[in-house]
């Protein structure tokens, strides 16, 4: 019976106390009552008020809690610093800059646990209805090619039927804690981002399935100016590169395919500018589907921008991902000593 099973909520945080309270505001006020949680949040090394923020809050909640000081940002250790603290059952992640609807974790629970063929359970994730580029991240959701396969994908109807997907995202997930150990925790080599992509495509190869809990998604707060949007899609590209060297072609082959394709497009205009003006595509097909969607003309132009540059600077960080992972051999060693695997 899941209400039976442990249950440990991973939280890993850097410098957050400014969207941190809604965040456990979400998870406290969840249907806890009838599982045996434990909140473990880990702070990552933060500089401001987090830690501080997270005490009073947590000691004031009636929810057992643990919380792990780190003196280092690194990801994947401190992901792992949450397996650590589990022992057993199951254990679900999401982030800071997220809100969980009130039966997150009932649902996760009750779905992995009448599928003793999965390691994990998860959902989507989208902007607050408030958000000024909400109506730009539905539209590129859509994008077929983008997002075949994920739960993030919304070209296909909403279904009530789970299904298995390539990938799931730590910002809402839970993993059965013996798979995870069976492939030793989230990897070292990731300190900043692609350790959840990496972990999928590892419990993949180890024959794990990975299922969707349909129409369950959180409210994940993204960049709100197209700079640090631009510099998080940088971030994910550059770091999603190596991982899909290693592992993608045999368990992700279409993504693989696409990610090779955009690096290729890229790499030729560098050499001939001119095959970039194929592109000018790109904004007017998304502009026309703005436009169907009924968005008026000045949303639709500011759709399509936002689009065209997602993509574009996703295209350029692979680009820079593929000379991470020509240096990665000489990086490897520094991060095997910062983070150990989780046994």
């Amino acid at each position: 019976m899941p209400s039976m099973t442990p249950i440990t909520i991973g939280l890993v945080v850097r410098n957050e106390e400014s969207r941190l309270l809604p965040c456990l505001r979400s998870l406290v006020e969840n249907h806890l009552r009838p599982f045996r949680i434990r909140i473990v949040m880990v702070d990552n090394h933060s500089s401001d008020g987090t830690l501080a923020l997270a005490e009073e809050f947590l000691a004031g909640a009636d929810v057992p809690f643990q919380i792990i000081r780190r003196q280092s940002n690194h990801l994947a250790a401190a992901r792992n610093d949450v397996l650590r603290a589990a022992a057993e059952g199951f254990v679900a992640f999401t982030d800071a800059d997220c809100r969980v609807p009130a039966d997150w974790v009932a649902r996760l629970a009750q779905r992995l646990a009448s599928h003793p063929e999965a390691a994990a359970v998860g959902g989507g994730n989208q902007p607050p209805t408030e958000h000024p580029f909400r109506a730009s991240w539905e539209l590129l959701a859509e994008d077929r090619w983008l997002h075949h396969g994920s739960v993030q994908a919304r070209h296909q109807p909403l279904r009530a039927k789970i299904r298995a997907v390539p990938h799931l995202s730590t910002c809402n997930v839970m993993y059965r804690l013996s798979a995870l150990q069976e492939v030793r925790g989230f990897s070292a080599r990731h300190e900043r981002s692609g350790e959840d992509l990496d972990l999928s495509y590892r419990l993949r190869r180890r024959g794990w399935r990975l299922l969707e809990e349909p129409r369950l998604s959180v409210e994940h707060h993204i960049p709100d100016t197209m700079g640090l949007w631009l510099k998080q899609c940088w971030k994910y590209g550059m770091d999603q590169v190596p991982v899909l060297a290693r592992h993608g072609f045999i368990v992700d082959p279409r993504r693989s395919l696409f990610v090779s394709f955009v690096m290729t497009y890229a790499a030729a205009g560098m050499v001939n500018p001119w095959l970039w003006s194929s592109a000018l595509m790109h904004p007017a097909w998304f502009f026309i589907r703005a436009r169907r969607q009924g968005l008026a003309r000045r949303s639709s132009y500011r759709a399509a921008l936002w689009t065209t540059l997602t993509h574009g600077a996703y295209a350029f960080a692979c680009l820079g991902g593929v000379g991470r992972l020509l240096r990665e051999p000489f990086r490897r060693q520094h991060a095997e000593q910062e983070s150990r695997p989780m046994n």
